[in-house]
């Protein structure tokens, strides 16, 4: 069971801390490209759309069934193409 607390906090240390969540995520995503291919092509939501010929809906859809994987920064959502093609190969 998660417990909750309250603490108090000033608006600096709050963007510090909020910083800092973003900066780890980053790395994070920085070591995932790290190990894989470096031609590998990032697509945003409407790019995956445009190959796809397909709307933001549905590619919402496919995402959350987990048929087509992606990867998240943040509230930010990308595809790699050449998951995109071996989903469609497959």
């Amino acid at each position: 069971m998660n417990e909750v607390k309250i603490v108090q906090t000033t608006t600096s240390e709050l963007s510090h801390l909020i910083s800092d969540s973003i900066k780890k995520e980053l790395e994070n995503f920085k070591l995932e490209l790290s190990k894989s291919n470096f031609n590998e092509v990032i697509l945003t939501r409407e790019e995956a759309c445009k190959l796809l010929s397909i709307d933001l809906t549905t590619l919402w859809s496919y995402t959350k069934k987990g048929k087509l994987p992606s990867r998240k920064i943040g509230n930010r959502v990308y595809y790699l193409k050449s998951e995109i093609l071996e989903v469609l190969n497959s």
